[in-house]
């Protein structure tokens, strides 16, 4: 491109980055943000949840978490909550709850609110890891933040609320769907 006079943007960059990801060269995508400092260019927080989502999909928790630690540190582009949601959703999955609580309250206390994406798979973490208590006080917290939750997080919720014969609660939520 930039021996025909057209040189890349930052589009550009994050088109090859995504399509880097999808195929599982994260590390060769992660060279691309050096490559764009080094052209004058600052990686957007496309670039950097895009990377984020590469390295989560590739089992790399760690390398997603130096990532998102040093996006602003290194590269002054902010979290939002997209970003915060990528790497709580990642370590929720893999069922490291200590973790994603700990950047659920660092999101809220840095300005970004959790959405109802945010509550889901916390939510969805703690029953998996069979602490259904905490996952039905977050659920009451989506419901008093105004968001309405999915009848798949009501369902999950519900499920193990029932296996833990937790019935009081169960009808609880029947009663708020």
């Amino acid at each position: 491109m930039a021996e025909k006079g057209c040189d890349p943007n930052i589009i550009t960059y994050n088109i090859i980055i995504e399509s880097l990801c999808k195929s599982k060269k994260v590390n060769e995508a992660v060279d691309l943000l050096e490559e764009m400092k080094s052209k004058g260019l600052t990686p957007d927080v496309v670039s950097f949840g895009t990377l984020i989502t590469g390295f989560c999909k590739i089992g790399n928790l760690d390398g997603a978490y130096r990532l998102f630690s040093g996006m602003e540190k290194q590269y002054d582009v902010c979290h939002t909550t997209a970003t915060y949601n990528i790497i709580v959703g990642a370590f929720s999955e893999q069922l490291n709850m200590k973790m994603a609580i700990s950047l659920f309250s660092e999101m809220k206390k840095n300005g970004c609110d959790p959405d109802n994406y945010t509550y889901r798979v916390i939510i969805d973490g703690f029953c998996k890891t069979g602490n259904v208590t905490r996952g039905y006080n977050f659920l009451l917290e989506n419901i008093e933040k105004g968001f309405i939750p999915s009848l798949t997080t009501f369902g999950r919720v519900l499920n193990c609320l029932c296996v833990e014969h937790k019935v009081q609660e169960a009808v609880g939520i029947i009663h708020l769907m």
